[in-house]
């Protein structure tokens, strides 16, 4: 419990710049899957599994494994994202973004996107 504590202060902690009053609240991923509404235009901190290909965060890797898509939410991973792939890739990973509506042809089972990734970190190193 308390290295979720630490990561949680670290994760924020990235996000939030300086003198900002409020940092962004952590969501689940099951919060965010079910009221994407509340959560409209918010920045916000998640941690879910991330599949690098289809650019989408899973509720959790058997969610991947099965496909189950209406448990996940889309990601535009940001450039410094890209510099490390092979170590987010499959891997259970928390960011801070703006959460809003999905564009078109990101697929008709996303709940919706988190955008403009502020920070992020490798949530667990086993997948």
């Amino acid at each position: 419990m308390n290295r979720l504590i630490v990561v949680l202060l670290a994760l924020i902690a990235f996000a939030t710049p300086a003198g900002t009053a409020d940092p962004p609240p952590f969501i689940s991923m099951i919060q965010l899957i079910a009221n994407p509404e509340k959560y409209q235009g918010k920045l916000v901190a998640v941690v879910g599994f991330l599949h690098w290909e289809t650019n989408r965060l899973y509720l959790s890797q058997e969610d991947f494994q099965h496909q189950l898509v209406e448990n996940s939410i889309c990601i535009e991973r940001n450039t410094d994202m890209g510099k490390e792939k092979d170590k987010l890739n499959l891997k259970y990973v928390g960011v801070v973004g703006i959460f809003g509506a999905c564009r078109p042809g990101m697929g008709s089972f996303s709940t919706g996107r988190i955008a403009r990734i502020r920070s992020y970190l490798i949530w667990s190193r086993e997948a």
